[in-house]
């Protein structure tokens, strides 16, 4: 399983790219305590926010069994989503500007550290 990690400031959030095979990600989530694991179905991607040990806050693994776009773009789609909701930034007509940003924003910077760093970038490459 190949990792890419990413720190968002503005809405604080950390994420984690994934690529690998399902069955790595059912590892990994076991690894992690992930208690909804069993109910995890293989899929083209995935969207599933942790809690962090010892912390309110949360991570959130993007996983992709392979590269693509078309999915990326999928997956970004729920992560914006889901961090609006958190924030209670409305996800409606009258913020189309600030969603379609964000969005640009999650899909050029994890397309950006994909070609950067092709085999992975780990937690401390991403506070640099």
């Amino acid at each position: 399983m190949r990792e890419w990690h990413f720190e968002e400031k503005v809405y604080k959030r950390w994420v984690v790219l994934m690529i690998g095979s399902f069955e790595e990600l059912l590892e990994e989530l076991r690894k992690s305590e992930y208690k909804y694991v069993d109910e995890v179905e293989k899929a083209a991607g995935y969207n599933i926010r942790l809690n962090l040990e010892n912390s309110n806050e949360t991570c959130t693994i993007v996983w992709l069994p392979k590269f693509s776009l078309a999915e990326l773009v999928h997956e970004l789609t729920h992560l914006v989503m889901h961090t609006f909701n958190r924030a209670a930034v409305p996800i409606d007509i009258e913020n189309e500007e600030g969603f379609g940003f964000y969005m640009e924003y999650w899909f050029g910077e994890m397309v950006r550290v994909h070609r950067r760093y092709p085999n992975g970038r780990s937690a401390h490459e991403a506070k640099k």
